[in-house]
């Protein structure tokens, strides 16, 4: 099972690029319930190397039907969902 953390960040820049209830939010939702289902494995085939650490990999997936992008990193069984921002 899949454990979806969503950081302060995350929170912080979901509030600027969708905002509660816009057709943005909606999106987002539908992209974090696509990150924590065990089926679709990660990362996802579209999803693109945003950032790579010693430490990590962060990944960047786009949002259906919008021109924003979720960052999040995945370490078994935690996906780290670290922020919404627009694409480049």
């Amino acid at each position: 099972m899949r454990v979806l953390r969503l950081t302060a960040l995350f929170h912080r820049t979901r509030r600027v690029h969708a905002p509660p209830g816009s057709p943005e939010d909606a999106a987002v939702r539908c992209a974090l319930g696509q990150l924590i289902r065990e089926r679709d494995p990660l990362p996802g085939t579209d999803d693109e190397e945003e950032l790579r650490t010693p430490m990590d990999v962060t990944w960047a997936r786009s949002v259906a039907g919008t021109r924003l992008v979720i960052t999040y990193a995945w370490a078994p069984p935690v996906v780290e969902v670290r922020s919404v921002r627009p694409a480049w």
